[in-house]
C-alpha cells in the first residue's frame, strides 16, 4: 500500500484493491490504513463487492451484464457517500430519515395550506366548522394572508 501511493503519480495509480476469501481481514487492513494515515491528500472510500444471499437471483447471461451489474453497485455506493443535493440528475435516491421536529413542522405546514386554500375557495365552510362569524376586517385580513401564504407555498413547491 505505501509503495503504491508513495508512486501513484510517477506510475499513474488510480485505484488499489485488495482481494482474498471472506473473513480474511481485507476490511481491517484498509480501515487501519485509512485511520492512521497521517496526510490530507486522499480521500478514502470502501466499496464492497461481497454478494449475500437474494431472494431473487439476476439473470446473468454474459460477462457484459455481469460488469454492469458491478459497475451499478459500486456507483451505488459512491453516490451513497454524497448528499442528494450534490447529485441532482441521478436516479439513486436514499432513504431520508426525518427528526421528529421536522414531521411535526411538516405536518403543522401542510394543515395550514389545507385551511389556507380551503378558506380562499369556502370562507363560509371554514367558519361553520370552526363554529366563529368572522367580522369583515377579519374576513379581510384572513382572505390576504390565506393568499400569500397559498402563493409562496405553492411557489416553493413548485420551485
Amino acid at each position: 500500500m505505501e509503495w503504491a501511493l508513495a508512486n501513484r503519480k510517477k506510475l499513474d495509480i488510480k485505484n488499489i484493491a485488495l482481494n482474498g476469501p471472506y473473513g480474511s481481514g481485507k476490511s481491517n487492513i484498509l480501515k487501519t490504513y485509512s485511520t492512521s494515515y497521517k496526510g490530507n491528500d486522499l480521500h478514502f472510500l470502501n466499496i464492497s463487492l461481497a454478494t449475500f444471499k437474494e431472494e431473487e437471483k439476476p439473470d446473468i447471461s454474459s460477462k457484459d451484464e455481469l460488469l454492469r451489474l458491478i459497475e451499478l453497485s459500486i456507483l451505488q455506493q459512491i453516490f451513497y457517500h454524497e448528499e442528494d443535493h450534490k447529485i441532482p440528475d441521478s436516479r439513486f435516491r436514499k432513504i431520508k430519515n426525518y427528526t421528529p421536529t421536522n414531521l411535526v413542522f411538516t405536518t403543522l405546514a401542510l394543515f395550514l395550506i389545507i385551511v389556507s386554500a380551503l378558506y380562499l375557495i369556502q370562507p363560509n365552510l371554514v367558519e361553520s366548522l370552526l363554529k366563529i362569524k368572522f367580522n369583515s376586517r377579519v374576513a379581510h385580513f384572513l382572505h390576504y394572508t390565506s393568499l400569500v401564504f397559498t402563493t409562496v407555498c405553492c411557489t416553493a413547491y413548485l420551485y
